[in-house]
């Protein structure tokens, strides 16, 4: 079962870099809690995301950029959430990410929005265990108990890496059929105990 550290002050830093043909960008990416709150049976956790380019000048509309923005996870029972824009943590059904099932393997898959329904592995936007992990390495460290989830779509898939108290470390998309795509690495982080 990988755990997904939740607590006040804890801070992952990563390195985003994004491509479109021979161009390329880099910026670091921030998330921190800002605060925790117990709400009706759930975890509901408030992350700052900062982000500051570092290398490269993206003016190409395909660049996947990534946003500064606040978000909040949402620990349902089995079930983790991020919702963005708006916090509704009764209601999961728009603006809202699903992001990890515990343990992923106990289902096939799971769609990442709740709009697309149920589906099928190998369906666009449904998310699954594609390979555990016992161990993966990143500027920031090396670490046990990973595993690897795949999210297919048209356009390609976005495979991200999530290992044991540590959340999500690695994550990469390529477009499918063009040149573009982005890969986040985690390099630093500090966490704290709930």
């Amino acid at each position: 079962m990988i755990s997904f550290p939740l607590a006040l002050a804890s801070t992952w830093i990563y390195d985003y870099r994004a491509h479109v043909e021979e161009q390329q960008a880099a910026w670091t990416v921030t998330e921190t809690i800002l605060g925790t709150q117990k709400r009706a049976g759930l975890l509901v956790a408030e992350v700052e995301r900062i982000v500051s380019l570092r290398e490269g000048q993206p003016d190409d509309p395909l660049f996947m950029s990534p946003a500064a923005n606040t978000s909040w996870y949402i620990l349902n029972g089995p079930n983790l959430f991020r919702q963005y824009q708006t916090l509704a943590p009764e209601d999961t059904s728009q603006n809202t990410e699903l992001v990890l099932v515990f343990p992923p393997e106990s289902v096939p898959c799971w769609p990442v929005n709740a709009g697309l329904g149920p589906q099928e592995v190998g369906a666009s936007g449904c998310r699954y265990l594609s390979e555990s992990l016992p161990f993966y390495e990143t500027p920031a460290g090396y670490f046990e108990n990973c595993v690897e989830l795949l999210t297919p779509y048209l356009s390609g898939s976005i495979r991200s890496v999530f290992c044991a108290n540590i959340g999500l470390v690695a994550e990469k998309y390529e477009h499918l059929g063009s040149p573009f795509g982005y890969e986040l690495i985690l390099i630093g982080y500090s966490l704290h105990a709930q």
